[in-house]
């Protein structure tokens, strides 16, 4: 298989856990759902090991020096790999995981929603790119599904019909925020809902990004199963 690691970024109402669906028919596949966004906290982490050790550049450092460490990131970038592993997989060892989540940019989801909030907030472009290429770097051999919905249509479904103006907004921004990425990395692939649906040649293609096998029989037997946000059924304003 050409990747080890595949992570579904998307928004909610999306069709994501449609397409999840999709990938864990697929033969020593384990993608797991929604997490909150738990890798974001080792992002931080992450980030803040990097900012110290240009701090110290390649000076030696005594224990008279405020910034006094000795960092590898190399073995850290590697138990941070690990542990990856170990949140996805549990006591699985499939050949390709990965996960799906939602939760980029968190502060546009509804205020109604106290449960559906996290601290999460991705203020830019250039913060979504620093964290996605985190999320490549510990996830092996790492592939990016980024998820769309036709937007006029994903603003009526469910929470995002609260507020249209600011989902609409938020949408387009995600969608220019998704190009940009993939203008700059060879590992993503863009898929909607709509694709899915329809099993338009776009499904196909992502297959073929996959290196997996497209079996039509399977993604009807998935297509027939509801999925998503309280288990509704397959209808226009029902994906996740």
């Amino acid at each position: 298989m050409a990747w080890k690691g595949v992570i579904i970024v998307t928004f909610g109402r999306t069709g994501s856990t449609l397409l999840m669906g999709l990938l864990n028919r697929i033969d020593g596949y384990l993608i797991r759902g929604e997490n909150k966004n738990c890798f974001y906290g080792l992002f931080g982490f992450w980030q803040s090991l990097k900012l110290t050790q240009a701090v110290n550049g390649n000076r030696i450092l005594s224990p008279s020096d405020p910034f006094f460490n000795d960092l590898q990131l190399p073995a850290v970038a590697e138990q941070l790999s690990h542990l990856a592993r170990t949140v996805i997989c549990g006591h699985e060892s499939p050949s390709v995981f990965g996960f799906k989540e939602i939760w980029y940019a968190s502060e546009f989801y509804p205020e109604s929603s106290p449960e559906n909030r996290n601290e999460l907030a991705l203020p830019d472009y250039e913060a979504f790119e620093s964290y996605l290429d985190f999320l490549c770097m510990i996830f092996p051999q790492c592939c990016l599904l980024l998820n769309t919905r036709d937007i006029e249509s994903a603003v009526r479904s469910d929470w995002w019909a609260n507020d249209p103006v600011r989902a609409r907004r938020f949408m387009e921004m995600a969608g220019d925020w998704y190009m940009r990425y993939m203008d700059r990395h060879t590992n993503c692939f863009q898929i909607s809902y709509e694709d899915v649906l329809r099993k338009s040649g776009r499904l196909r293609e992502m297959y073929a990004f996959l290196e997996a096998a497209y079996d039509d029989a399977v993604v009807d037997r998935v297509l027939s199963i509801p999925h998503g946000y309280k288990s509704q059924p397959l209808v226009e304003n029902s994906a996740r």
